[in-house]
């Protein structure tokens, strides 16, 4: 486990493997994904894997970089990163959440680190951001759709609602034309956006 005082998120991070993606909000809503890859077989044919905006680094780019860019690939729209007042450092192998802060310029809001016997850790990098523009949000070729997704209704993903259902509910859905309106958004049982969403939902009250 990282003994913490204050982090050095490049120091930390950019000689390693890394996930890096962004947490976008508008009116008490989160910015995420549907997906088709990653699907457990007895959900493949049934579901969409339920994902934030992100993915893995690029040769030679940081963690800011990795986040920009995929969130440009995924939305379609540049962003801009902003410093989060804290991170959420999540030791993923110890199962332990610790607040810090960072001297890196603009600060994560989460980083998770998991270990790997065989090679370096892993992290898993999240920053606030803005979209330069909204209206233009286009889910690229690796995303099927694009969801505003209610930030007080977590519990609808865990009871297999459907996109039509979310549709119904009043949920903003930017699809691809090939999206099956009855297939189940499936929120995988570890994925970090668990975690954020209920960070967010404190924060606000």
């Amino acid at each position: 486990m990282i003994k913490l005082k204050q982090l050095h998120v490049a120091r930390l991070v950019n000689q390693n493997d890394f996930w890096a993606g962004v947490i976008i909000q508008k009116k008490n809503h989160l910015l995420l994904t549907l997906n088709e890859d990653h699907l457990p077989s007895s959900r493949k044919h049934s579901a969409y894997r339920v994902g934030g905006v992100g993915g893995g680094k690029k040769a030679d780019e940081t963690l800011w970089h990795c986040a920009k860019r995929e969130a440009y690939e995924e939305t379609g729209s540049q962003v801009t990163l902003i410093s989060s007042n804290k991170t959420y450092f999540h030791d993923i192998d110890q199962g332990i959440i610790i607040p810090c802060t960072v001297i890196d310029s603009i600060a994560p809001y989460y980083l998770g680190c998991v270990s790997d016997p065989k090679s370096n850790p892993m992290y898993y990098g999240v920053f606030l951001a803005d979209v330069t523009n909204d209206v233009s949000l286009v889910p690229s070729d690796d995303v099927i759709a694009l969801i505003w997704y209610p930030l007080a209704y977590l519990s609808w993903l865990e009871q297999g609602i459907t996109v039509k259902e979310l549709i119904i509910r009043g949920v903003k859905v930017i699809g691809r034309e090939e999206l099956d309106l009855h297939k189940i958004c499936w929120l995988p049982p570890d994925e970090n956006m668990r975690l954020i969403f209920n960070w967010l939902t404190e924060e606000r009250v």
